[in-house]
Parts: structure tokens; C-alpha cells; sequence
């Protein structure tokens, strides 16, 4: 279910879970706030590494989607950058990019699959996975919506 209860036009609350939910894989849990009117996206997520769950690795997510069209279909796609969150105000801290997601989701943001690229954080090396399973769900645990709708703000101040 996408959620509109910001309060400003345009923009939703939309809550993922990337991959099988099991200890053995990889999956990646996000919350995204879109904001129709100019296609960004901005948000938080974590991804579960069972080689490494002790540093799991959480990302402030930035990017924007579009619709693509094929075979009489219409899906939406969504580039996704994620950075390793940095207490204080750059220049004084350095974001360290640590996740790339691409998703293709159907046309009502409920079903998908991703390619999912993250910075492994004790091997220091880039690891991919491709077609992981997207599934939309209601959940609020990752990322206060207060603390998004700030996020959001912050970046599309113009």
C-alpha cells in the first residue's frame, strides 16, 4: 500500500523488502519517500549480510524514477544510490558510497525485481546480485517518517 499521509501533494511513503527473507541470504529492507513532481526519491535502507549481519549496512538512499513501456506493459523504474550515513556537515565528515540499487517495479509499485550492488563491509569489495524478488510492504521499522520527510526537504530545497 502506498502511503500519502505527508501531507504534501505528491509525495508517498513506499516500503520495500528486496530478496528471500532467510539467514543464509542476502535481502535488503527500504523505505523511499517519491516525490512525483520532479521523480526523485530519497530514503533509508538496510541490507542483511549473513556473513557479515553484525555490520549490516545502512544507506541514505537518493535517486529518481521514470515509467518504461514494453509489450503493451507499462513498469517503473527506479535508480537508487545509497550512501554510508555521516553524522555532522560535510566537509567535515565524508558519505561513503556503499549501495546501487536498480529496481523494475509493475505500474502500481507493488511487485518487482532489483539488481543490488553493495560495498561488502569487512571484505572492502563490491559484491552484485541480480533479480533479487521486490515485494512492497508495511512496515515502519527502518526509518521514522518524520526523519524522511526531513531527508526530503533538505534535498529538494531550490
Amino acid at each position: 500500500m502506498l502511503n500519502s499521509q505527508s501531507g504534501i501533494q505528491g509525495l508517498f511513503l513506499a516500503n520495500f523488502f528486496l530478496g528471500i527473507k532467510s539467514k543464509a541470504q542476502v535481502h535488503f529492507n527500504i523505505s523511499l519517500l517519491v516525490y512525483v513532481r520532479n521523480k526523485t526519491i530519497s530514503g533509508r535502507g538496510k541490507v542483511f549480510i549473513p556473513t557479515a549481519s553484525e555490520q549490516d549496512i545502512i544507506s541514505n538512499l537518493y535517486g529518481e524514477f521514470h515509467y518504461q513501456r514494453a509489450a503493451d506493459k507499462c513498469y517503473i523504474v527506479l535508480d537508487l544510490l545509497g550512501h554510508q550515513p555521516c553524522l555532522g556537515i560535510p566537509p567535515t565528515c565524508k558519505a561513503t558510497h556503499n549501495t546501487k540499487l536498480n529496481i523494475l517495479l509493475d505500474d502500481n509499485w507493488q511487485v518487482g525485481e532489483a539488481g543490488l550492488s553493495y560495498l561488502d563491509p569487512i571484505k572492502k569489495s563490491w559484491h552484485t546480485i541480480d533479480q533479487l524478488p521486490v515485494r512492497q510492504v508495511d512496515h515502519s521499522n527502518i526509518a521514522d517518517l518524520s526523519q524522511l520527510a526531513i531527508q526530503v526537504k533538505n534535498a529538494h530545497k531550490h
